[in-house]
């Protein structure tokens, strides 16, 4: 969701992104704004702008923008005030990415209706999964609302989250040495132990951690399970998320995680055998993508178990850098960064265990 480097891969050709583009702090968005929808129009622009369903649909002057937080692939993520009639809640508000660069008029807005479409589509997940008896998943990100029938303010507001993305939140924190691992080994460097079993202080001094801002062996345990129970929740309610990675996780004030960035999310039928076939120029993390899911485009639940393990490597690296960049970073620049991945899979060949990893995992 938050602003990232990932390297996607289109099925038919590279994909590119788009340059952020800054909105104005306090930007309110009202009824005076290009506009609502022209009722009048062909069939398939109404289509455009219906309202997804009254259960999600917000007054649009309810809403204000306060600034921006970051950028995905298909959109920018700003943070806005939502003010109902008993209070006023902070929100996180995705929205099209507004500069389509030197393209002509056509070709932006054509753009910008494949960036409504991916919101949409996005929307269209938010609403499955909060169809569920429990009304959703305390590891998922919530839905909050949406303005679905304004051209130029097309948007989706989920829950606001402090932390930011958990990539970023790792990367800080192993830059300012705020990690302390939890794990020795013993004499003969052969066996792992917990510093609780040679320290019987160290449970007891967890808040003081905490307050110090420090983070642990077992928060990046905690983390990995949260995610675990995210995507348990997922198949539950049949949907691949296929972009799961820890910059699509974002983090709360008191370390619960939420999955979010439903972008490239698809909701399974029932009777297709757990399967999702890809379609020809869509944008897929390859990083992260199983095997047999690069070899032939086709996604199964069980392809999701292949990017959780990347997730867990990248937790306990702390984000610094791209899965299997240290093999092949230097294939990146001249086109053959994919074959190359498929070979070295193929060959047997995967992530190198991080040294602080606990043996069990």
């Amino acid at each position: 969701m938050w602003e990232t480097s990932e390297e996607f891969v289109e099925y038919s050709t590279n994909g590119g992104k788009m340059e952020e583009d800054n909105m104005s702090e306090n930007e309110n968005i009202s009824k005076d704004n290009d506009e609502y929808y022209n009722w009048n129009a062909p069939i398939q622009e109404r289509l455009n702008y219906e309202a997804i369903g009254e259960k999600f649909e917000i007054d649009p002057n309810a809403l204000k923008i306060m600034q921006s937080i970051g950028k995905g692939y298909f959109s920018d993520v700003y943070m806005g005030i939502i003010t109902l009639p008993n209070e006023s809640i902070p929100v996180a508000v995705k929205k099209p990415q507004k500069d389509t660069g030197s393209m002509n008029v056509l070709d932006g807005e054509a753009i910008l209706r494949r960036q409504r479409q991916a919101l949409r589509d996005e929307l269209s997940i938010f609403a499955h999964l909060q169809s569920s008896s429990t009304g959703g998943h305390e590891n998922v990100l919530k839905l909050l609302g949406a303005i679905t029938t304004i051209k130029t303010d097309f948007c989706l507001l989920t829950e606001y989250c402090e932390r930011g993305s958990l990539d970023r939140f790792l990367q800080a924190k192993w830059k300012n040495g705020a990690f302390e691992d939890e794990l020795v080994f013993e004499d003969n460097e052969n066996e792992q132990v917990w510093k609780i079993q040679r320290d019987s202080n160290w449970g007891d001094n967890y808040q003081s951690r905490r307050e110090n801002g420090l983070i642990t062996t077992s928060d990046l345990l905690w983390f990995a399970l949260q995610i675990a129970r995210a995507m348990q929740f997922l198949t539950a309610m049949n949907v691949m998320h296929r972009d799961i990675a820890v910059r699509n996780v974002l983090l709360k004030l008191d370390y619960t995680l939420k999955v979010a960035d439903f972008g490239l999310s698809r909701k399974l039928k029932e009777n297709d055998d757990a399967y999702y076939v890809g379609n020809m120029g869509t944008a897929l993390p390859i990083r992260y993508i199983a095997p047999e899911s690069l070899k032939s485009g086709r996604f199964a639940i069980t392809s999701e178990y292949w990017s959780f393990g990347v997730v867990v490597w990248e937790l306990f690296t702390f984000a610094e850098q791209q899965p299997y960049s240290a093999e092949f970073d230097k294939y990146e620049n001249n086109g053959h960064f994919y074959e190359f991945l498929i070979d070295h899979l193929s060959s047997g060949q995967r992530l190198s265990i991080p040294n602080n990893v606990p043996q069990q995992v």
